[in-house]
């Protein structure tokens, strides 16, 4: 069970503590969605440069952020420039997140034209902060861990399972066969 407290929220975020309600661990978690202009997502930049300098604890940002970062970033329609993806890098090279590999496709956004005409952007992500990392990294040794407690314990119920297995046929095989007169029959040619 979590609980999710709502920090702040504009016309472009989310912001929210989630508390793990077992552990009382807390996260940040924000949600994004990037206004269409350049100009008006300023004020979202800068709202995720205050997080970065303010949050001591681990946080994660997701969404639309409805801007590339890098030419691989769009297919096909107007050329990226550098005015498109200059506060959108400034803030990465200033607040160092790491970005979290999605699964699917990576071109998130099509203007739905058929042919040479389509057009393919990527602009949504999912950001987190080093702790974050450093949190994953900890889960991932823990699961590992785990595995190899199973795996020794399933051993030893290997052995367990199988001492039941030799039993069980021990009880039920047929040692000895006897004909209706009485008579042991002890050849394959008998039976």
């Amino acid at each position: 069970m979590i609980t999710v407290e709502i920090i702040f929220t504009s016309d472009q975020i989310i912001h929210t503590l989630v508390t793990d309600k077992t552990t009382h661990h807390k996260m940040v978690f924000i949600v994004v969605y990037g206004l269409h202009s350049i100009e008006d997502r300023k004020p979202l930049w800068n709202n995720l440069h205050n997080l970065d300098a303010t949050t001591t604890i681990e946080w994660i940002v997701m969404g639309d952020f409805n801007s590339v970062l890098c030419t691989d970033d769009r297919i096909n329609g107007v050329p990226i420039s550098n005015a498109e993806t200059s506060n959108f890098r400034q803030l990465l090279d200033s607040t160092r997140p790491l970005e979290v590999k999605g699964i699917g496709e990576s071109y998130t956004w099509s203007n739905k034209r058929q042919g040479a005409g389509r057009i393919y952007s990527r602009i949504d992500r999912c950001l987190c902060n080093t702790l974050w990392k450093w949190l994953q990294v900890e889960e991932s040794i823990l699961k590992q861990k785990s595995r190899i407690q199973w795996i020794q314990v399933g051993d030893s119920n290997s052995i367990v399972f199988f001492d039941a297995m030799k039993e069980r046929h021990a009880r039920n095989s047929i040692d000895v066969l006897y004909s209706s007169n009485g008579t042991k029959l002890e050849q394959a040619t008998d039976i």
